[in-house]
């Protein structure tokens, strides 16, 4: 990483702890309300503590209901950009934008589809011309917000701990600010802050009505790492199909990374035309809607460097679409201590066919600094029965060197057989040169495998998933003189353990077999980091201070990983204004083979929305003699 990357990282950093001013002055008051305590509390004929455990328990019972539902939208947004700054195109969600001051204002209609498995869709069509393309990036943004806003979840949208989720009086403080008879139902207005400052929790009030314990409404505020936001969410009429559904969304926005100042607003309004079963009329006044063209003032200047920071994608109508990633972008730098420094450049050209087909093809290039090297790898992907996930695929590039210099061809096809049951079966090619070959003078100068592989996999949500998988180097086939056979079988899981805490383990083994050369054996789960089930970084789930050339040296293998997530353990006690650490992990790594005494790691780690990093500390039991630092990007992800 170069000195202008550490330049920039280091600005974004300070400017998530600078002070903040809160886009909604009437949260000052919410603040005030709660922090006095000996004020006048209204009078009813329920405690506070009642009505909250009231609320959650409705909550609970409200968000367990999945049904399916459509909507038509109708969207006004407004971007006001008081000044470009440095690199605007690195603000997240405004990266295809090419920034320029002035205001601008964009309205929309569209469609809202959602699933009783929690699969949504929209569609946007603007009315008039839209010569503004950061008011679409804003507004897809917040439509995809509102997508998944749900009060009564335990989460909010997105990783926001919700003020009702059942365990929030752990995070929350609360107090009632009045009640009040509307047409005959008592209603209460319950304000909240949390009790540390942090990224994932929010300051506001609700109010309820004590009929049914139902929100009709709910204002939160809060802090990212990129500006402040106001979002305000209006409830369906009490008794109707709607009640326990948004019905208008607000938002306003302050932002303010590297110079870039942007305010921003969005109106969101939803006419529901199904709801399960049940079907209504459309709003016909949003196809009545006069169509008018934005408002743009202000100057448009070309931004330099724009072109290095700045993603593209081209809509090639029917031919498909092709994605370029930014030419300079903190995500295209890998670094090792083994492999060095190296960036990567990524391409996709996707095409859809008819059927819901699909192609795409992937190319990859790129170059390492430590060995002087460029690589390069293609991935091409056909999806030819979506109902069965049916594909083939063909990948081909070479590798970057440690000890041997790689290039591979591989050709596969996947098909899931039977519910939550898939197979996958491929034929690769790799080839080994020594990159060193004066140190292995007495050893052949390259080695070919030619291995047949079959992997089974079970994978159900809520439950561990299972791989299984078996290859074999055929000698004397496509020039393989490598033979060997390998079996190795893998187990993930993550389970909540309870509001924002988890825990994702990992175990498994593996085992060579009938080999004539052991180090080409090359065991796929511990050479990379397959994780079928996916975990919150890439950090967990593999062995951060151990040389992959252990790895060769081996004939079979016992290993496990744990991972335990947490919003707040350690920082709390230390500092309760780290708003910007929204995770915090805990790390244990073990690893028993033939060739060293058992192997340990043990790390601690922190997740924000721009990196997560982690650090280790192991060895073999009777020494512990390694530590490092692992640091992954994730602002573009």
């Amino acid at each position: 990483m170069n000195w202008r990357m550490c330049i920039f990282f280091l600005t974004a950093f300070m400017g998530m702890l600078c002070p903040e001013v809160l886009v909604c002055d009437t949260h000052t008051h919410i603040h005030a309300l709660i922090q006095d305590q000996t004020r006048h509390q209204p009078a009813t004929q329920y405690s506070l503590p009642q009505i909250l455990d009231s609320l959650r328990h409705y909550a609970q019972q409200r968000d367990a209901v999945k049904q399916d539902y459509e909507a038509n939208l109708q969207i006004f947004s407004q971007v006001d950009v008081l000044h470009k700054g440095f690199f605007p195109a690195l603000v997240p969600y405004l990266n295809r934008a090419k920034l320029s001051e002035g205001i601008f204002t964009q309205q929309y209609t569209g469609t809202l589809k959602h699933t009783a498995q929690d699969s949504t869709t929209a569609t946007l069509t603007p009315l008039g011309k839209e010569n503004s393309l950061i008011v679409r990036e804003f507004t897809e943004h917040i439509t995809s917000l509102a997508q998944n806003i749900n009060v009564y979840s335990q989460y909010i949208y997105g990783n926001i701990y919700s003020p009702l989720a059942y365990l929030s009086g752990k995070y929350y403080d609360f107090s009632l600010d009045s009640t009040w008879v509307e047409k005959g139902s008592l209603h209460y207005k319950i304000a909240f802050i949390p009790k540390i400052t942090n990224y994932k929790f929010v300051d506001g009030y609700i109010t309820v009505t004590q009929d049914n314990w139902s929100v009709k409404d709910m204002h939160i505020a809060g802090n990212m790492e990129f500006g402040q936001y106001c979002n305000i969410v209006l409830m369906g009429e009490q008794g109707s199909l709607q009640e326990h559904l948004p019905t208008q969304l607000q938002v306003k926005f302050k932002g303010n990374f590297l110079g870039t100042k942007i305010n921003a607003e969005s109106a969101q309004e939803f006419a529901y035309t199904r709801i399960g079963e049940h079907n209504f009329y459309p709003d016909s006044t949003f196809a009545e809607h006069p169509q008018q063209d934005n408002v743009t003032t202000g100057q448009k200047k070309t931004q330099r460097g724009y072109f290095l920071v700045k993603s593209r994608s081209m809509n090639l109508n029917d031919k498909g679409s092709l994605y370029m990633a930014p030419l300079m972008s903190p995500l295209l730098f890998h670094y090792s201590t083994n492999s060095g420094l190296s960036y990567t450049q990524k391409l996709k050209y996707t095409r859809q066919l008819p059927k819901e087909k699909m192609f795409s093809v992937a190319p990859l290039i790129g170059y390492n600094f430590k060995y002087k090297e460029f690589y390069w790898a293609v991935k091409g992907n056909y999806l030819y029965s979506p109902s069965t996930s049916g594909r083939f695929f063909i990948e081909a590039g070479n590798g970057v060197p440690q000890e041997l210099r790689t290039s591979y061809a591989k050709l596969g096809h996947s098909i899931n057989i039977m519910d939550n049951i898939s197979i996958t079966a491929t034929a690769a090619q790799l080839r080994y040169t020594w990159h060193n070959k004066e140190a292995h003078s007495q050893d052949k100068t390259s080695f070919t495998t030619f291995a047949p592989e079959v992997e089974l996999q079970y994978s159900k949500k809520g439950y561990p998933t299972f791989t299984l998988g078996y290859a074999h180097s055929l000698k004397g086939i496509f020039g393989s003189d490598v033979e060997f056979g390998r079996a190795e079988f893998d187990m993930q899981h993550q389970i909540e353990v309870g509001p924002m805490h988890s825990l994702t383990y990992r175990a498994g083994f593996g085992i060579a077999m009938d080999y004539n050369y052991l180090y080409f054996v090359q065991f796929k789960n511990l050479k990379d980091n397959h994780l079928p089930h996916g975990w919150d970084d890439d950090i967990g789930g593999t062995f951060n201070l151990l040389s992959s050339v252990k790895y060769h040296e081996i004939d079979k293998y016992l290993r496990a990983n744990v991972q335990y997530d947490a919003p707040l353990l350690l920082v709390p006690t230390l500092l309760r204004k780290v708003k910007f650490i929204t995770k915090e992990r805990l790390y244990c790594n073990l690893l028993l083979v033939d060739t060293m005494n058992p192997y340990v790691e043990m790390g601690y780690g922190i997740g924000t929305n721009i990196f997560n990093m982690g650090v280790f500390w192991g060895g073999e039991v009777d020494k512990w003699d390694r530590i490092g630092v692992k640091f992954t990007f994730e602002l573009f992800n």
